[in-house]
């Protein structure tokens, strides 16, 4: 199972983006960059919302956004119609199996204009998981969550991914070791860092961020120092 960047490409007045034969199999692939790196603008890029030159494949044949991709943006829209009816209008799937597994059942009949940022969040994560395509992009999907929640949910992630091929940026380095299964470097608009998680190195992180990074070991895990 792989997506396959063969070539895309997005122009801005003051920003490109050129990624060229980049690879994303089956497992957690996390994006990590500075701000301005271009990690949102390569998602966005996948999903042809925005580009110059785009060519994209799933297994081989060209990707086709309805059938293989569920895209999760960094803000999302909230529509005034109940946590449940939303959780279920893109698939039409029963949610309240997952409203219970992620604290959200007893919110079911309130609308999403009255829940807070993390519980919409949450509940948009369902409505992507209940689409169950071959491939999950999220665009910080960490952001606006507390720890309990931010850990449940990339446990259940860390188990979807078995199974599909998950895209993700993140800011919160400190999940980056604890659940990607590769690892991309972003910095000015182009992919320069591609690795495994135990394979990275300080230098490598300190080139993404432009900025002196550590990695430590402690109790046989190794952590990121800032």
């Amino acid at each position: 199972m792989e997506l396959f960047i063969k070539e895309l490409s997005v122009h801005y007045t003051n920003f490109d983006l050129d990624v060229h034969n980049l690879s994303f199999q089956k497992g957690i692939n996390m994006i990590i960059g500075g701000n301005g790196s271009g990690k949102s603008t390569l998602l966005n890029g996948i999903i042809g919302y925005e580009f110059k030159h785009r060519n994209v494949l799933f297994n081989n044949e060209q990707l086709v956004l309805n059938k293989d991709v569920t895209y999760l943006p960094q803000n999302l829209n909230r529509p005034d119609m109940t946590i449940k009816d939303f959780t279920e209008l893109t698939s039409g799937q029963n949610s309240d199996d997952l409203l219970k597994q992620f604290d959200l059942y007893h919110l079911k009949n309130l609308s999403c204009l009255n829940v807070s940022g993390g519980e919409f969040k949450r509940a948009a994560f369902v409505q992507a998981i209940l689409e169950n395509k071959p491939i999950l992009i999220l665009d910080e999907i960490e952001q606006g969550l507390d720890i309990k929640y931010k850990k449940e949910m990339f446990q259940y992630i860390k188990e979807l991914s078995k199974e599909r091929v998950v895209i993700l940026n993140v800011h919160d380095l400190s999940l980056v070791l604890s659940y990607a299964d590769k690892i991309f470097g972003m910095k000015k608009g182009k992919v320069n860092m591609t690795t495994l998680p135990n394979d990275i190195t300080a230098d490598d992180l300190s080139d993404v961020f432009n900025v002196p990074i550590e990695i430590t070991t402690y109790n046989g895990k190794r952590l990121i120092v800032l």
